[in-house]
């Protein structure tokens, strides 16, 4: 199994799309049959160092995460919300 996952830092001037991208984000599920579970939220930790948005997704395979990387749904989504509104992002892949 392959854990993805995602911190985003939103530009203060998108911190009113957490909400939306955090929706968005857990919508793929319906869109991307690869994933396996996906969870995404506000980051109430008072250790985020600026990140406001976790994103947790599970997939059977690294080419499942590859699929789900470059499916239409997740791509457009990055383009349209995720993109303008971020200032940085961390990503960890991991299999266990």
């Amino acid at each position: 199994m392959i854990e993805h996952i995602v911190l985003i830092k939103v530009k203060p001037e998108f911190e009113d799309k957490i909400d939306e991208i955090c929706g968005a984000l857990k919508g793929l599920k319906e869109k991307i049959p690869e994933i396996v579970e996906i969870s995404a939220g506000r980051n109430f930790s008072k250790r985020q160092q600026g990140f406001q948005v976790g994103l947790r997704s599970l997939f059977k395979s690294e080419d499942d995460l590859n699929t789900y990387s470059s499916h239409p749904a997740h791509v457009s989504l990055v383009e349209s919300l995720i993109a303008p509104a971020k200032e940085d992002v961390i990503a960890l892949d991991y299999e266990f």
